[in-house]
Order: C-alpha cells, then sequence, then structure tokens
C-alpha cells in the first residue's frame, strides 16, 4: 500500500488527476464548438423555411412558379448562409423601392442551382470527417480503478464498525490484539476525486497537527495499518476525518 505525508503526494495520484483535468477540459471545448454550430444550424434551418416561403421571391422574382426541386435544392446552401441572405433580404424589404432593387440583387436560377449543387457535394464531402474528427477528440476518462492497492488479508477481529451511506468503516486487529487495521469498503463512487483520512482529537477539526492515516478514491475496499492508541478502549478520545485537500474542506467526521 502507499503511505502519505502532509509534504508530499502520490506521484501516480498527480499524473492521473492531471490527465482527469486535461480531459475535462478538452472536452469542455469540443462541447462549446458543437453546440456553437448547433445553434448556428438550427438558426439557419428556422430561417431556411421562412425564406423559401416568403424570402426567395423577394429576393429573386424569376422563383416564382420553380418546381420543389428547387426549393430542396437551396435549403442547405439557405442553412449555411443564412446570415447573408437575411442582410439581402432585409434590405429589399426596408426600401421603399423593392420593386426596382429587386434587380440588383436577383440572380438566375440556372447559377443559384448550380451553387447550391457544389454546396451539397461540400456537405457530403465534410460531413464524415466532421464526425470522426468528432469521435477522436471525444475525452476517454481514466477507468475507475483503484490507484491505491489493498492489503493481502484484512485482520481477522472486527472491533468498530460504522455504517454509512457511501460507505462503511471498520476498526479491525489480529488474533491477540497487538496490531491494528482500519478497512474503509466505498459503497458508491465518490463524488469527489480523492480524499485523505486523518486521526484527531474528538471535536478537532484542524488537520494542521492531525495525524495522516491514508487516502481513498474510487470504489473499493482499502487497508490502513494503526498503531496502539486506536485501542477501543481509547475511541472515544479520538475521531476520523474525512478531508478534501483540493478544496481544503472537511467531507465527513467518523467517531467509534
Amino acid at each position: 500500500m502507499f503511505y502519505f505525508s502532509n509534504q508530499s503526494y502520490n506521484p501516480l495520484f498527480v499524473y492521473y488527476f492531471s490527465l482527469y483535468k486535461l480531459h475535462g477540459m478538452t472536452g469542455t471545448i469540443v462541447e462549446i464548438i458543437l453546440l456553437i454550430a448547433a445553434c448556428y444550424l438550427a438558426l439557419g434551418f428556422l430561417f431556411a423555411i421562412a425564406f423559401i416561403i416568403k424570402g426567395v421571391h423577394a429576393i429573386d422574382e424569376g422563383a416564382h412558379g420553380s418546381s420543389i426541386g428547387f426549393y430542396i435544392i437551396i435549403i442547405p446552401g439557405v442553412i449555411v448562409f443564412w446570415p447573408v441572405l437575411l442582410k439581402k433580404w432585409i434590405q429589399i424589404k426596408g426600401s421603399r423601392k423593392a420593386a426596382e432593387q429587386a434587380p440588383k440583387y436577383s440572380f438566375a436560377i440556372k447559377p443559384l442551382r448550380k451553387k447550391h449543387f457544389q454546396v451539397w457535394q461540400i456537405l457530403a464531402l465534410l460531413l464524415p470527417f466532421i464526425i470522426i474528427a468528432a469521435i477522436v477528440v471525444r475525452p476517454e476518462f481514466p477507468e475507475d480503478k483503484l490507484l491505491q492497492p489493498s492489503a493481502a488479508k484484512p485482520f481477522p477481529l472486527v472491533l468498530k464498525k460504522i455504517e454509512k451511506e457511501n460507505y462503511t468503516v471498520s476498526l479491525r486487529a489480529n488474533t491477540d490484539t497487538s496490531q491494528f487495521q482500519l478497512e474503509w469498503i466505498n459503497k458508491k463512487a465518490l463524488t469527489f476525486p480523492t480524499a485523505t483520512i486523518y486521526k484527531t482529537a474528538e471535536g478537532e477539526n484542524n488537520i494542521s497537527n492531525a495525524e495522516l492515516i491514508g487516502r481513498i478514491e474510487a470504489r473499493g475496499t482499502y487497508y490502513f495499518k494503526l498503531d496502539s492508541t486506536f485501542q477501543p478502549n481509547n475511541s472515544s478520545t479520538y475521531q476520523l476525518i474525512l478531508y478534501d485537500f483540493i478544496h481544503q474542506q472537511v467531507i465527513d467526521t467518523i467517531k467509534f
């Protein structure tokens, strides 16, 4: 098992915690980019509905009487370039001489269809790459496994036992009660990355003068070697503190 002091931390923990932070940051950036793209395309889709019904006729009078295929073809281009088309639509609609200005912004049907067909081709090529890129940059977090191996065998005698919602804490001893052991069983995954266990005097929550027992994380069972001061008849003189040293706050207090 690993042992810790107040002056140093397990290098393996530092590596995993740094990896956890890096993956979390990468995942956040990717999520923000995808959210912005989704919002942009959603607005473009809503705009395309209104544009197909009214806007295309305001910008291009030659679009009157076009087939359904024409409207289907221009949908991708409208979704992608909706800010440009919206600007043109507003300029024409706000003008007092819309009829005179319409030819200025009009475009032939064939070039329009050609451009939107090109947009379809570009999207067909880009979409697979976008999907693959999203899968590649998707963060993969380390598996939920113990970084601190448990002791080979627990001591046979259970002297004291505390049941909590998320974990069970037991004070164990060997057959002649000459050696003591703290057993910590996590029933659920911790909601904090890692925590340390300290022994302090009863009612004392300051860890500056506390005795460090060990560190826990993830699910599983942990065993820590204890000294003779953990005898059952002394249990009223001390308490255990579960401490989050990253946020520097007491998580829980355990009294046998």
